[in-house]
């Protein structure tokens, strides 16, 4: 078993259906760049309709982590270490 990354503790790769697996198998850079897309602009887009137009500074920090955070999680998604 893989471990999980530390902010996914309850996600397993066993609990992704295999048919969106093997989409993940198949095309890992697509599945960089759309995670990457939902993590930053989801994030921002979901701050924008809360707190309106005029986000802080401190606020839109996270948005810069999307493609980090969508780097680990497609290597973590295709079974590979995040470790190192």
């Amino acid at each position: 078993m893989l471990p999980s990354p530390i902010f996914l503790p309850a996600l397993s790769l066993g609990a992704i259906p295999e048919p969106v697996q093997s989409k993940i198998q198949q095309y890992p850079v697509a599945t960089f760049f759309v995670l990457t897309f939902v993590l930053s602009w989801g994030y921002t887009g979901i701050l924008f309709g809360l707190l309106g137009t005029d986000l802080p500074g401190v606020v839109q920090v996270p948005f810069a982590w999307g493609p980090l955070l969508g780097g680990v999680l497609t290597v973590w998604l295709l079974g590979e270490s995040v470790s190192g």
